[in-house]
C-alpha cells in the first residue's frame, strides 16, 4: 500500500523494449543500515535480462537505496525510493562570511561544488570590492591576508576543477578606489 510498492508494481511493461522474454538475475541487497528499532534501509540492485526477438539480449542494471518502516502489526513496509545512492559519504564544509563583527552568511556546502554563490556586499565609500579572504599567519606568525574568492558582480565563483573547499572564515578584502 505504499507510494514505493506502487511504484514497483504499478510500472508497465513497456520498459520492456521488442522482448520476446525477460528476467531478473544478480540479485542483490547490501549496505543494510539501522536508524531506529522501526526504521531501516537497504541497497537493492538487480539485472534485468531482456530476451529480443532479433536474438540480442539487452542488460539493464537496476540500483535503488529503499526505506522501510515497521507498522503497528510488527511489519516492515518500504516507504520510500531513490536511485541515489544514500550511502555514498558527501563531505560538507562551514563557510562563514563575516563583515567585521557581523556574520553575514554561514552555512554548510559540498566540498566538491563547481559553484559557490558568496553574499554581494557594497564597499565603503572610496574602496573597491576585491574579493573574500582569509587571515592566516605565515611561518613567523604574522598574520597575512591570502584572497580566496574573487567573485563576479552577482557573488559567482567558478571553483577551479579537482578544487575541494576546506572550512573557512571568510572578510571581504577591500582596496581603495584608484
Amino acid at each position: 500500500g505504499s507510494d514505493a510498492y506502487n511504484a514497483i508494481t504499478d510500472t508497465e511493461r513497456g520498459f520492456v523494449q521488442d522482448a520476446a522474454s525477460w528476467e531478473f538475475v544478480n540479485e542483490a541487497v547490501t549496505n543494510y543500515s539501522r536508524y531506529s528499532d522501526e526504521l531501516f534501509s537497504v541497497r537493492v540492485s538487480v539485472t534485468l535480462n531482456q530476451y529480443r526477438t532479433s536474438g540480442s539480449v539487452k542488460e539493464s542494471t537496476i540500483e535503488q537505496s529503499m526505506f522501510f518502516e515497521k507498522q503497528a502489526n510488527g511489519k516492515w513496509l518500504c516507504y520510500a525510493m531513490t536511485a541515489v545512492d544514500v550511502f555514498q559519504p558527501v563531505e560538507k564544509v562551514l563557510l562563514t562570511f563575516m563583515n567585521g563583527d557581523v556574520a553575514l552568511e554561514s552555512d554548510f556546502y559540498d566540498s566538491e561544488i563547481s559553484t559557490l554563490t558568496c553574499p554581494v556586499i557594497s564597499a565603503p565609500e572610496g574602496k573597491i570590492f576585491s574579493g573574500w579572504m582569509v587571515e592566516e599567519a605565515d611561518e613567523n606568525g604574522q598574520t597575512i591576508m591570502n584572497i580566496i574568492f574573487q567573485p563576479d558582480e552577482n557573488g559567482v565563483v567558478a571553483i577551479p576543477a579537482g578544487a575541494t573547499l576546506e572550512p573557512m572564515i571568510l572578510h571581504p578584502y577591500f582596496e581603495d578606489a584608484r
